[in-house]
């Protein structure tokens, strides 16, 4: 059987639709925007200090200690 409906009927399902996702839109804008305020640490240069300090000790051709004890402590 076929099932006929109204033109409000119809109205009223598009406008869910719509309001679906619409609010599925949202939801996906923030994740991104969670995951990539989560990533910025990461991508930040500050929280790289060791590695421009392996740089400048290297440059002056001192060995920098702070690296020796980060690999100490993983070898135990």
């Amino acid at each position: 059987k076929l099932k006929f409906v109204t033109e409000t009927q119809h109205n009223i399902a598009v406008d869910k639709l719509n309001e679906l996702y619409r609010i599925e839109q949202a939801i996906i804008i923030k994740e991104s925007n969670d995951n990539l305020s989560n990533n910025l640490p990461e991508l930040s240069l500050t929280n790289k200090p060791s590695n421009v300090n392996q740089v400048n000790y290297s440059l002056l051709g001192l060995s920098d200690d702070s690296d020796e004890e980060e690999s100490n402590m993983s070898n135990e």
